[in-house]
């Protein structure tokens, strides 16, 4: 007779690859049916808004609360489909610094950054 540990071996065996098999499936199926990018809207102090979409790279600062300059590392969706960015700090008190910010809370950065150019407080 085959001893209790033996079965329960191929059982485990057996559903890792069952169950992971399912996964890969499920991430196929998932990734063919995404739905397309959203573009996020900007709004800037003057209270007009615009579309943009930040892209990996992009030098951004944030426009409301405290000040945070960065670049834009990555882009994610939340569960209810809003868009995030992850930006890591380039200030050198809080260099590696990453937040995470919604699309309307940040703005594109052209020109030095305030710290270079003596306006930084």
């Amino acid at each position: 007779m085959v001893e209790w540990y033996v079965l329960f071996l191929a059982l485990a065996v057996l559903s890792a690859f069952f169950g992971g098999l399912l996964w890969i499936v499920w991430k196929a199926e998932s990734a063919a049916i995404s739905p397309p990018a959203r573009r996020q809207a900007v709004y800037f102090g003057d209270g007009n808004s615009t579309e943009h979409v930040f892209e990996r790279g992009d030098r951004v600062g944030k426009i409301s609360g405290y000040e945070f300059y960065g670049v834009v590392i990555g882009k994610m969706e939340k569960l209810d489909g809003s868009v995030r960015y992850a930006v890591e700090s380039v200030a050198p008190h809080a260099e590696k610094m990453i937040h995470i910010y919604s699309g309307a809370q940040l703005r594109v950065w052209s020109g030095p950054w305030p710290w270079e150019s003596g306006d930084a407080e």
